[in-house]
């Protein structure tokens, strides 16, 4: 079975592609071709009868997996495994969770405290306990119940309180290694 990052070359005749080593950058569960192939020519769709599995030994292996070679010739290396910040995140509500973290900059007493403060820790009781006051605020909004918080208000502070324990997850993951 074939897989993502999986080096291959394409051994039907006739395409664009054809005898040409790629690698597998994307799966889709329908369609007719659904295996997409990145090679020098260019990313087209196949079936998993018009290829056959390079492995690291073959002549290609490193060429094909690891440099990307752009119409106007310029050339640079795969994006195959690195983090895709641009497709996973989006910038409106990133924009609308800072604005969120700078309203409640303000404490109550009228002081500042600076952005990051958060991460000096709290604790992940304390987070829980509030991503579940936010969350149920959340829920009667989503059910149009009149009373309670701002639908935005309570979801940005369930990203805040779950951001939170997440990161005292991970502190504490980095502690034990």
């Amino acid at each position: 079975m074939l897989k993502v990052n999986d080096t291959v070359e394409v051994i039907q005749e006739g395409y664009l592609d054809s005898g040409k080593l790629g690698f597998i950058t994307r799966l889709d569960c329908y369609g007719a071709k659904p295996i997409w192939v990145q090679t020098k020519e260019g990313m087209y769709p196949h079936c998993e009868e018009e290829l056959r599995l390079v492995h690291p030994g073959h002549p290609g292996f490193a060429a094909a997996h690891r440099i990307r070679e752009f119409a106007s010739g310029a050339t640079r290396d795969t994006d195959t495994g690195k983090l895709d910040y641009e497709a996973g995140l989006s910038p409106i509500v990133l924009e609308r969770y800072l604005q969120y973290l700078q309203k409640h900059t303000i404490q109550a007493d009228g002081n500042t405290r600076p952005f990051d403060n958060w991460q000096k820790g709290m604790g992940k009781d304390v987070y829980i306990k509030s991503a579940c006051r936010h969350f149920v605020a959340f829920w009667k909004k989503h059910r149009n119940f009149p009373e309670g918080a701002d639908l935005e208000e309570s979801i940005c502070a369930i990203l805040f309180n779950c951001q939170g324990y997440l990161f005292e997850l991970l502190k504490e993951k980095q502690c034990k290694q």
